[in-house]
């Protein structure tokens, strides 16, 4: 199962988004899927063609649909800056971090492989490391780059992935991000309110990255 809505222009994550939130909330929202336009503008499109910017949007989409709070939207539509943005100058992080918290800064500073993994090492090595960062992390990272994965999972079942770079993504999720949410689940409740979301990326991981 995909996520039903793929955002072909920049008003259509806008429109999904004000249907479920209002005042400062919406504002917040407004506010990063802005800066996320900004600081992905002229990127090189995503695999499929697309610009950029729909991966965050759709991302973003994915926590509004599971309904996670505000800080999650915001943190999925801004979670690729530190990492693929050529336009983020520091008075963009300082305005993130007087409109949003210092928190999120933090948050997305480490969702970023470049801070993760400060010197130089094999591709193997960074990724393990930077897995090794997630797990020490807060569950609302964990979770926007558990959405981010998931995303990124329908992009490679589509033809103009190549078969090098499908079976590294499929095998990176198997290798991370499936034990990641084993232990996610294992930490939790029965009853915790976000479970079912994690039981579900759970099951979505091992589907695809078998398929």
């Amino acid at each position: 199962m995909r996520k039903p809505i793929r955002p072909e222009r920049d008003h259509d994550f806008l429109v999904v988004a004000r249907k479920h939130f209002r005042g400062i909330d919406l504002v917040k929202i407004e506010f990063a899927h802005a800066m996320a336009v900004h600081a992905h503008k002229g990127q090189e499109p995503r695999h499929s063609g697309d610009p950029y910017i729909r991966h965050p949007e759709r991302t973003a989409l994915s926590a509004i649909e599971f309904r996670f709070p505000v800080e999650f939207i915001v943190e999925a539509l801004l979670h690729d800056i530190f990492e693929d943005s050529r336009h983020l100058s520091i008075d963009d992080v300082m305005k993130i971090r007087e409109t949003l918290g210092a928190d999120i800064v933090v948050d997305l500073l480490t969702l970023s492989k470049r801070f993760a993994n400060p010197v130089h090492e094999p591709v193997g090595h960074a990724e393990s490391n930077y897995i090794r960062v997630l797990r020490r992390a807060s569950f609302r990272v964990q979770v926007v780059k558990m959405l981010d994965r998931w995303d990124n999972l329908g992009d490679i079942s589509e033809d103009h992935i190549s078969a090098k770079k499908r079976e590294r993504t499929k095998q990176t999720t198997r290798e991370y991000f499936v034990p990641l949410a084993i232990v996610l689940l294992g930490n939790m409740k029965r009853t915790d309110e976000y479970r079912f979301v994690i039981e579900f990326l759970l099951e979505e991981f091992k589907r695809l990255s078998r398929a």
